[in-house]
């Protein structure tokens, strides 16, 4: 799913940990707090959750690689998950300014996968085959369900 986001987003594959770094640098650069939650069971993401100065609430990221996501919410587990993205706001925009993250639109992130996409999934050969297995056993119906999910 990454290599779809990275044709339509641009970016590339980017080194283990690079994300996280992004991260902490941006709150550091606008006096903010950034706190890595839990991981709860197999999840092929990391949610942190992020403060003001002040201590009140900016949101959720959900980090996979350098493609990130804002949530207003925490994100909720289940299956489906639930997601409530968004494409504005401070954090956003300051994630956005920062260049470093593939931060793609909220809307396309819930939005339905393409049959081309999901054609693609199907055949590509991400993590030796365990994509195409994993969307052919759990038959995600958007693009977020396939970055941010809880079956890897």
């Amino acid at each position: 799913m990454t290599r779809l986001v990275h044709e339509r987003w641009g970016g590339g594959p980017a080194p283990t940990g690079r994300g996280e770094v992004v991260l902490e640098r941006v709150a550091r650069r606008h006096g903010w707090s950034v706190e890595p939650l839990p991981v709860s069971g197999a999840t092929s993401y990391t949610t942190a959750a992020w403060r003001d100065r002040f201590g009140g609430p900016l949101g959720w990221t959900l980090l996979t690689g350098h493609v990130a996501a804002v949530s207003t919410r925490e994100p909720e587990f289940g299956l489906p998950p639930t997601f409530h993205l968004t494409s504005n706001g401070p954090l956003h925009d300051a994630l956005s300014a920062d260049g470093q993250l593939t931060l793609p639109d909220a809307g396309w992130l819930t939005g339905d996968l393409t049959p081309g996409e999901l054609a693609a999934l199907l055949t590509g050969p991400a993590g030796g085959g365990w994509e195409a297995y994993s969307v052919r056993y759990w038959r995600p119906r958007t693009r977020a369900e396939v970055l941010f999910n809880h079956w890897d």
